[in-house]
Parts: C-alpha cells; sequence; structure tokens
C-alpha cells in the first residue's frame, strides 16, 4: 500500500514537470557539459519524438 502511495506520488511529480518550460535549456546544457554538441543533442531530441509519437499509435 505505501508502495503504491509512493508511484502515485511520483507519478504526479513527473506530469507537474513534464509541462513545465525550464526542461529544454537545463537539458541542454547538461548534456554539453557532458560533452555532447547542439547536433548531437537535436538528434537525440528527435528521435526521443520519434519513438514517442510511434509509440502513441498502438
Amino acid at each position: 500500500m505505501v508502495r503504491d502511495k509512493r508511484n502515485i506520488a511520483l507519478l504526479l511529480e513527473v506530469y507537474c514537470l513534464q509541462g513545465m518550460v525550464f526542461y529544454s535549456p537545463i537539458a541542454t546544457l547538461y548534456r554539453q557539459a557532458a560533452g555532447l554538441d547542439l547536433l548531437q543533442i537535436g538528434f537525440i531530441e528527435s528521435v526521443c519524438l520519434g519513438v514517442m509519437l510511434a509509440l502513441e499509435i498502438p
């Protein structure tokens, strides 16, 4: 029961953070600090978007 409540709380936190406008700039800075350039970051984002759209179909 406690685990279910924790999972629901985590789900709500992730749901709220999804709409944050700050994700993209912060993620870009984080990935640049990890050694990626903007072209690689754009490729990662486009692959993620494509996979998300493809998985929405079923």
